[in-house]
């Protein structure tokens, strides 16, 4: 039986592709990690448009408020679509979206197109590379 309910938002596919309880912007669930540090399950998630965000240039870092503000949408990261980290560099993605809580794969967009003011990238934390 299932220990966690996961809704058919973009939260929920997150969070259950990550196997945690909530939406993956918090200190104990994600890190902030730099663009060029993105990999396949990663997550990539927009910010309020009043809120300020820069590129992270860091190690990986617990997210809060400030290193991972809240926004309207979060995706699943699969590959880069030609060059990466540029703005306006396209990458493949997951999502639950688009009407009716359609899971679907989607290329460039909104939310398949980098902007390091707009959109940043999180990591499952206690995650180690094969």
């Amino acid at each position: 039986c299932p220990q966690v309910w996961h809704g058919c938002d973009c939260c929920g596919l997150v969070s259950m592709s990550w196997r945690i309880g909530d939406c993956a912007r918090t200190k104990t669930t994600s890190l902030r990690v730099k663009c060029e540090d993105l990999k396949p399950g990663d997550a990539i998630s927009n910010k309020k448009p009043d809120v300020k965000i820069t590129d992270w240039i860091g190690k990986p870092a617990a997210c809060n408020p400030t290193r991972c503000p809240w926004g309207s949408h979060i995706v699943l990261f699969r590959k880069w679509i030609g060059p990466k980290c540029k703005i306006g560099s396209k990458f493949e993605i997951y999502q639950s979206g688009g009407g009716g809580a359609k899971m679907n794969r989607y290329v460039g967009g909104h939310h398949g197109t980098w902007n390091p003011l707009k959109i940043y990238g999180m990591r499952r934390v206690n995650l180690a590379d094969p």
